[in-house]
């Protein structure tokens, strides 16, 4: 899994934190081109632009390829504040939970005690709150490209 180098990610942390690394499926793109051809159809785009960016649709490999093909039609594609929230809240929460494990881990071996894992509520708590942006991403993304999500009338 790396997304930094601009490879698919499949796991679920890589989704995360790379979700226009995520790869597409054919049901994607076939939904993508039915999205070209409708916009095409309500006079969005010329008949060229939807020749090229159907002509893109089969080496789509990556939600940012998707994006890419999709750019410029009207509520097509995810808001890069959305996706940057969800890699900001993803990260935040990964670095608190080891900071927080750490800290922890150091006051049962210095006080040579037994503290309770504390450290559970933010892992516990902040990965519910993760998840749920992150499932609020994913719902975005599928209500985008079906045409079900904010740019009907």
């Amino acid at each position: 899994m790396t997304g930094a180098n601009g490879t698919a990610v499949t796991g679920l942390f890589g989704r995360m934190m790379w979700p226009e690394r995520t790869p597409v499926s054919d049901l994607e793109r076939e939904l993508a081109a039915t999205r070209i051809a409708h916009a095409h159809a309500n006079g969005s785009i010329t008949a060229e632009q939807a020749g090229e960016r159907h002509g893109r649709l089969p080496s789509v490999r990556t939600r940012a390829d998707l994006r890419a093909a999709l750019h410029g039609l009207p509520g097509a594609v995810t808001p890069a504040g959305l996706l940057a929230a969800s890699r900001l809240a993803a990260a935040l929460w990964v670095v608190l939970s080891v900071v927080q494990f750490v800290v922890w881990a150091l006051i049962c071996l210095i006080s040579g005690s037994w503290d309770g894992p504390w450290w559970l509520w933010t892992v516990f708590g902040g990965g519910a709150l993760v998840a749920g942006l992150h499932r609020i991403t994913e719902w975005d993304h599928r209500m985008r490209i079906s045409e079900d999500g904010p740019s009907r009338s």
